[in-house]
């Protein structure tokens, strides 16, 4: 799966590390170092992931969750904080995130929400690929009955009538 991710986080160093691993795993990769660099980068092309920091200057990570699932309702988004508060975590599950992430933490636990997220995306491809096959399916099908409900009528008809003169 061809696979673009947006990292967003006023740390260059977060953006660097993040970078790295979502190219290690075969994604192209965009950073932004605040929401609105994350914003400008959302409205040029469509990312199948976000990874974005709760806590940013003019935009926090919640509201820029919200404007990111507007512009693109089937994307991806973890948030990542630095502050081990349940109360945050909790929140960014009611906003729609789709994981969360706490800093500081390895490569390989960002490789696997990464390889996570990529999965669901997959099987959501996959699932909406299906119910179009599906309803493909059932398109034909009618069609099919009602040419045979047309072919079937006439000599349903003759039979009726030649019962009845019985």
């Amino acid at each position: 799966m061809d696979c673009s991710i947006l990292v967003v986080d006023e740390t260059p160093q977060v953006l660097t590390a993040l970078s790295a691993v979502g190219k290690n795993e075969g994604c192209s990769v965009t950073h932004a170092h605040n929401s609105k660099a994350a914003l400008r980068a959302l409205g040029t092309k469509p990312f199948h992931l976000i990874f974005a920091d709760l806590k940013l200057s003019h935009l926090n990570g919640s509201n820029l969750l919200r404007r990111a699932r507007s512009l693109n309702p089937g994307m991806m988004i973890v948030l990542m904080t630095g502050t081990y508060d349940t109360t945050l975590s909790m929140n960014s599950f009611l906003f729609e995130a789709d994981d969360y992430l706490f800093r500081p933490c390895g490569r390989e636990e960002v490789a696997m929400r990464l390889r996570s997220c990529l999965r669901r995306l997959e099987q959501e491809r996959k699932s909406s690929e299906s119910n179009d096959r599906i309803g493909a399916l059932n398109e034909q099908v009618l069609n099919m009955l009602m040419i045979m409900s047309h072919d079937l009528r006439s000599p349903l008809i003759s039979m009726s009538a030649t019962l009845q003169g019985w």
